[in-house]
């Protein structure tokens, strides 16, 4: 690798290593606004002699924590130098910032102090003190003279509450539970006695999810399926645009192509301003294929067959699943490795016609360029095209979502996932091409749907049998019209069309997911 000096317009080599730290500095820390305007400042008084233009200095910084701890050392640095004046800018080499086996670092100290003032935060909070003095407590962050007075944490243990139990602290903690006391007791003789409201109870019609004929016949109507899935369309958008930072229980599932993206898949993840999301943890697994089945899929490719794929799953925080056996393949939910999958063989993909395809993907579909080998062996007869190359069968997502407690799942990857959802019952928003393509697979989706209400081993298998069973043969006849009819609307009712581009496909929605469940699981496919 090379780089080039902007001064100079010297071309210089580098080892991969350096650029491998340049972009993990920036992906942690220069690309927030803060820390730049901070590092830029140094630079700014000292030049290239600034202590904060050595790649190691920032790359020890980035190790110590995250935005808050790293804005935090900053600007501790800009104080000391600038305004207290007690250190100077060739004093912080990496030694003294990391220090040594003997010594602690500055790092250590500085981080130290923000400890102890949200420990003081915390043990205030617990106190039930107004909330003005949290308040001031949290703007001692910008405090210079809180960072000088208290070096003497560098001695000893560094947790908060073992420091403030030593001197000079322990006076100082003792004459605070005592004003602290004394106020809660004061502001105790001042409350009067509050009788508690009665409590109301609301009995509320439970309704099944299963189909509108388990609905009571005065409220069909207000919950009828194109109501609810009207509703659960508009939410699930809306909920996911100027997102600030993943939800809790929130995951993403990203799969890579067996290629090595994974980090242009955290950058993928980033509020409106460029920023990224402050808190997002990846954890990686791997999902092996059936060699045979994986031969089959690329009959004409040479050399040595990849039969593994990575799967980045991005959460707010690590990832937690409660511990459970996987439903499909062998194993728990606890490895980070999911297989064997057989995947279909190409026949038994969605194939449609080369004309119809271009339609469905519409004009913005990217045409890979290139051709056949001269001596490649031939291709089978198929029908048409399949719709995507690259799809997995519907048992790997029927495992996904079991396996990672789906409540909602947002489907980037159509068709496959959104056919797993209907077995799994699980609510389902998809993305889809073109208007075309919506049609297209609201009627594959229709007669997949149809067929499975008819096959014993479906889990959506629904017999007339269920159904409260009628003496009269023509109140039986009507009522499994009503039935058939109510099916029809559901299923009319699966897929709704948004400004004639995209379209939202909607499975079964639910007014909440079940407890103990992610709220909601993306699925993508690079």
């Amino acid at each position: 690798a090379k780089v080039t000096d902007l001064g100079t317009m010297v071309i210089e080599g580098v080892d991969f290593s350096f650029v491998d730290s340049a972009i993990k500095i920036h992906d942690r820390m220069l690309c927030y606004p803060d820390a730049f305007n901070a590092i830029q400042k140094m630079e700014m008084e000292f030049g290239k002699a600034s202590c904060l233009n050595y790649i190691r200095v920032l790359e020890v910084i980035c190790m110590k924590g995250k935005e808050p701890e790293q804005l935090w050392i900053l600007n501790t640095i800009l104080d000391y130098i600038f305004q207290l004046k007690e250190i100077n800018n060739r004093d912080l080499s990496t030694r003294a910032l990391q220090g040594t086996s003997n010594t602690r670092g500055l790092l250590d100290v500085f981080l130290t102090k923000r400890k102890m003032m949200l420990w003081i935060t915390d043990h205030l909070a617990s106190k039930n003190v107004p909330p003005e003095w949290i308040d001031v407590m949290m703007d001692l962050q910008t405090h210079a003279q809180f960072r000088s007075k208290v070096a003497v944490s560098s001695r000893g243990s560094s947790a908060p509450a073992d420091l403030f139990a030593k001197e000079p602290f322990s006076d100082m903690m003792k004459d605070l539970n005592a004003a602290l006391d004394a106020h809660i007791h004061k502001s105790k003789k001042n409350e009067e006695e509050v009788v508690a409201p009665t409590v109301a109870k609301d009995y509320l019609t439970t309704f099944l999810p299963d189909g509108v004929e388990h609905c009571p016949e005065d409220l069909e109507e207000d919950f009828s399926s194109h109501i609810l899935v009207d509703r659960f369309v508009k939410f699930i958008p809306e909920s996911r645009m100027n997102k600030e930072q993943f939800d809790e229980g929130e995951m993403c599932l990203l799969l890579d192509g067996s290629r090595q993206i994974s980090t242009s898949m955290m950058s993928c993840f980033v509020r409106d301003d460029g920023a990224h999301f402050e808190n997002k943890t990846r954890s990686e697994f791997v999902v092996h294929y059936d060699e045979k089945s994986m031969k089959a899929r690329k009959h004409l490719s040479r050399g040595l067959v990849t039969c593994h794929e990575g799967m980045q799953v991005l959460t707010n925080g690590a990832l937690s699943l409660p511990a459970s056996r996987t439903r499909l393949y062998g194993g728990s939910n606890m490895s980070t490795s999911i297989g064997p999958v057989v995947l279909e063989p190409v026949e038994n993909m969605w194939l449609v016609p080369a004309e119809k395809k271009k339609i469905y993907e519409g004009g913005n579909a990217k045409v890979l360029a290139g051709g056949g080998l001269p001596d490649a062996p031939a291709k089978t007869q198929l029908s048409g095209e399949p719709m995507t190359y690259h799809a997995m069968p519907v048992k790997f997502y029927r495992e996904l979502l079991h396996s990672f407690c789906a409540g909602v799942v947002f489907l980037f990857v159509i068709q496959i996932g959104a056919m797993a959802a209907v077995l799994a019952k699980v609510p389902c928003v998809a993305l889809v091409y073109t208007a075309e393509h919506g049609a297209a697979l609201r009627a594959r989706l229709t007669e997949f749907v149809v067929n499975q209400f008819q096959l014993q081993s479906s889990p959506i298998y629904r017999n007339g049998e269920k159904n409260q069973k009628r003496k009269d043969d023509g109140e039986s006849g009507e009522r499994n019209q009503t039935t058939k009819k109510a099916k029809t609307d559901i299923i009319d009712a699966l897929i709704k069309m948004q400004d004639d581009k995209v379209a939202f496909l909607v499975v079964r929605p639910k007014p909440c997911p079940p407890p103990g469940r992610n709220a909601v699981v993306t699925v993508m496919k690079a």
